[in-house]
């Protein structure tokens, strides 16, 4: 059994520069477990993911192989967001 190994978005795409596009695809699969998930390019998602990280972090989970590839098996985001009570403080 592999174990799982947790890191954030940018860690992923930043050890892994020539895997973006995969990063993408198994991150968009894995979303489409949950809902409906069209084809975006790259460039738009990796905005998206220095978008999210400016307000919080994405956590993946991977599994590595013997081979050395990945397989992103779980995510969730954390946000920081501005609040409206407590004068607006974060």
């Amino acid at each position: 059994m592999s174990e799982i190994i947790y890191t954030t978005s940018n860690e992923l795409i930043i050890n892994n520069p020539n895997q973006i596009e995969l990063i993408k695809d198994q991150y968009l699969l894995l979303l489409s477990d949950l809902t409906t998930t069209n084809y975006i390019e790259t460039e738009l998602f990796i905005e998206n993911i220095k978008k999210i990280t400016n307000m919080g972090e994405i956590i993946i989970a991977i599994t590595n192989s013997e081979s050395g590839n990945f397989h992103i098996v779980a995510s969730g985001t954390i946000i920081i967001e501005p609040k409206m009570i407590r004068d607006g403080k974060m």
